[in-house]
């Protein structure tokens, strides 16, 4: 909300979830709400949410919070890029959370492949 130039971009990318997933204190309904609060905001900026999938975390475990929320954010009809099949085995850095060189070519790909007019 700081950022002055919002309102001049054409569509945001919303990689958010990973910490959350593992949060004591961030329920899945706060997540739900959290994201829709900031997709809203960029919309009435007038700016397009590209979402993100949460990828798994073999740092910890985040499967329960990933298992409801990951459908849910494909069901919300923006643009989204599924990191969850994406940023693994290969595509994933020793800590468990971070894409890997391959994975960030991966998704930047993906973005590409969902927003080609940005590319072109």
């Amino acid at each position: 909300k700081t950022d002055g130039d919002v309102g001049k971009y054409n569509f945001v990318f919303l990689q958010i979830g990973a910490n959350d997933s593992v949060s004591k204190t961030i329920t899945v309904d706060t997540f739900k709400n959290n994201l829709l609060n900031i997709i809203d905001y960029f919309i009435r900026m007038g700016v397009e949410p590209v979402l993100t999938t949460i990828p798994i975390r073999t740092d910890t475990d985040n499967a329960n919070f990933i298992t409801e929320v990951n459908p849910w954010i494909k069901s919300l009809g923006y643009k989204f890029i599924d990191e969850y099949s994406i940023v693994n085995g290969e595509n994933i850095l020793s800590d468990g959370i971070h894409p890997s060189k391959n994975g960030n070519t991966c998704i930047f790909n993906s973005i590409k492949g969902v927003i080609p007019e940005v590319f072109s």
